[in-house]
């Protein structure tokens, strides 16, 4: 067996470096990632994406952005924390799959928790543009906000999570 160095990337992957090679490996529910031992319920996380897609149109449709905004804020720094449990939109989407009696999914905590982050500072950013009244921005912020929020609810592509993984890989999380 050759020498190598394994190296954790959080996504259910493994990456083995040997003298000659770079070897991704994919694991299904693999180890839990170093950095935030954790895990999540991937099938709530992918309808907590759907609610704030909605509330993200809602806020557009309404005069309501900031508000709206300000409590996407809080949702996503709750998430982003260790106090998770007192997140409304993951309480809500918890009991709807309880309802459902959908079985829960396991993933990383880490690449969840570093996309709510991004998630925050989206929201942080959609409430200073509407309340600067700088609507170009605002909604140009809401855009993107809400194509990263479709794409995780709809097909479980998570860009901030595929991030996460992207700069572990780089070296800029040890």
């Amino acid at each position: 067996m050759p020498s190598g160095k394994t190296k954790y990337i959080c996504n259910g992957s493994i990456t083995r470096k040997d003298d000659k090679m770079t070897k991704i490996i994919r694991i299904p529910n693999g180890p839990a990632c170093p950095f935030a031992p954790g895990k999540i319920d991937g099938r709530a996380a992918r309808l907590v994406a759907f609610h704030v897609l909605v509330a993200l149109l809602i806020g557009l449709v309404y005069p309501i952005a900031f508000w709206i905004a300000l409590i996407l804020s809080v949702d996503f720094a709750l998430r982003s924390s260790s106090y998770r449990t007192f997140s409304v939109f993951r309480f809500v989407s918890r009991m709807e799959l309880k309802v459902l009696s959908v079985q829960p999914k396991l993933e990383n905590l880490a690449p969840k928790q570093f996309a709510a982050r991004i998630g925050l500072i989206f929201s942080l950013g959609w409430a200073l543009a509407s309340w600067l009244g700088l609507s170009h921005l605002a909604l140009g912020i809401v855009g993107i906000f809400a194509l990263c929020a479709a794409l995780e609810a709809f097909w479980g592509f998570c860009l901030g999570c595929k991030a996460y993984s992207g700069l572990i890989r780089v070296g800029l999380f040890h």
